[in-house]
């Protein structure tokens, strides 16, 4: 049976690189969810994640809302531009 899970929030879980990748390159097949929160997740030494999330906002994706606030110490994003 097919899911049609159309919001997923991992929000304040230490997810890690390899778990943050997984997700994120899971996502890459993706045809149904549209917001994503990973607020508090991922950390700026989560190179794999980091590459995964940028192959899914370039992708066709249908994500309309996607939440990256913050990572463990709340410096990700400041840290990513």
């Amino acid at each position: 049976t097919a899911l049609n899970l159309e919001s997923l929030v991992l929000s304040h879980n230490d997810v890690g690189d390899d778990g943050g990748a997984a997700v994120l390159r899971a996502l890459l097949e993706n045809r149904v969810l549209k917001s994503l929160a990973l607020n508090n997740c991922l950390r700026p030494r989560c190179t794999q994640a980091l590459d995964a999330l940028a192959k899914l906002i370039a992708s066709p994706c249908p994500l309309e809302t996607l939440l990256i606030q913050g990572g463990a110490t709340g410096r990700l994003a400041g840290e990513l531009i």
